[in-house]
């Protein structure tokens, strides 16, 4: 039986290719993404392929900037909601903030230069702790309230939603 070798560029050494059978008995020649014909004038370097169904079938060159970025055509949708802000002072006692509509993405910022504040999502259960100046980001499918306390009264924060 015969043996496919190629040339590495680098070193010229010459090694043996594997291949692999498919389901139906084919073989195919395995090769990495950087592939090279010399007598041909065939360069592939990084081949970057898409699909529109996951399926190898119906994969699809992608057009990427030399950085990675993916060029996309036609129009994109991105409705996140609407940004609303929040502000209010945390007391030793917890307070519920009851958001207007479904809240998708949550920036709160412990405004306070020393005091500590707690937020929970689960009705008091469980409690996250901001520190003083700490920013938190949350993105969410759907939050209706958050509590929130501090540990002395009148610690002020500011809160971002998109509703």
């Amino acid at each position: 039986m015969a043996q496919l070798y190629g040339r590495n560029g680098k070193t010229n050494d010459w090694k043996p290719l594997n291949c692999k059978q498919d389901a139906d008995g084919n073989w195919q020649l395995c090769v990495d993404t950087e592939l090279s014909v010399d007598h041909l004038s065939l360069t592939i370097n990084n081949v970057k392929v898409g699909s529109t169904d996951q399926t190898e079938a119906n994969a699809r060159w992608l057009r990427t900037k030399a950085d990675g970025t993916v060029y996309v055509e036609g129009t994109i949708t991105v409705n996140k909601g609407n940004p609303v802000v929040y502000t209010g002072n945390a007391m030793l006692v917890a307070a519920t903030v009851i958001f207007a509509s479904a809240v998708k993405h949550i920036q709160l910022e412990n405004m306070d230069g020393v005091k500590v504040i707690y937020i929970s999502f689960d009705s008091g259960t469980k409690w996250r702790t901001m520190q003083p100046g700490y920013i938190i980001d949350i993105d969410c499918d759907s939050v209706a309230t958050i509590d929130i306390k501090a540990d002395a009264d009148t610690a002020p924060y500011e809160m971002l939603v998109n509703e």
